[in-house]
């Protein structure tokens, strides 16, 4: 699926309207894959398809497997006692075990004790659904040249969710490449 969004349907996103607080996406330095268009897309695609390869999905699925017997065990945990299962919850809580797994190198499944899901989910809510946003599609500029280095620079203090998560990533990757 992620193969299939970023490389065979791509043309489907790539022209999507962008909130202005995001910048300039050719030269801004903190604009990922979603949001690069042209040839900074091309290159950044470039750099992330190895990943995707046959060879890599192979040696990850053992790492899925387990995740998903966990989550079997836990669904199981919580049919015998009784209760409603929300399977969305369940999902999600194994996409986010998975990607913290395999991404971020986390040793072990934290099925429902990740301090990553609920940020990540927070942020998916809070993207295009807040003040400065709203401001930012009202007056374009005041976003690009006012609001977004502002946003940047006093996001973990107002408890954004976005850069509280920026930063814990960043955190994890360092702490990745040094084990490596």
């Amino acid at each position: 699926m992620v193969k299939e969004l970023l490389v065979e349907k791509f043309e489907y996103f790539h022209g999507r309207f962008l909130c202005p607080i995001v910048g300039d996406v050719d030269t801004n330095k903190f604009i990922h894959l979603f949001f690069a268009k042209g040839k900074r897309w091309k290159r950044l695609r470039s750099i992330a398809n190895p990943a995707f390869s046959i060879s890599n999905l192979k040696r990850i699925m053992p790492i899925i497997e387990d995740s998903i017997k966990i989550n079997i065990n836990l669904l199981k945990e919580a049919e015998a006692s009784g209760k409603c299962v929300d399977l969305h919850e369940y999902f999600v809580e194994l996409a986010f075990d998975i990607i913290a797994r395999i991404a971020l190198g986390q040793r072990e499944s934290k099925q429902f004790k990740s301090e990553y899901c609920q940020i990540a989910q927070d942020t998916f809510v809070y993207v295009s659904n807040n003040i400065f946003d709203y401001i930012s599609f009202i007056f374009p500029w005041i976003g690009e040249n006012i609001l977004e280095p502002f946003v940047r620079a006093t996001g973990k203090i107002r408890g954004d969710p976005n850069m509280i998560l920026i930063d814990k990533l960043t955190k994890a990757v360092k702490q990745r490449k040094k084990r490596e």
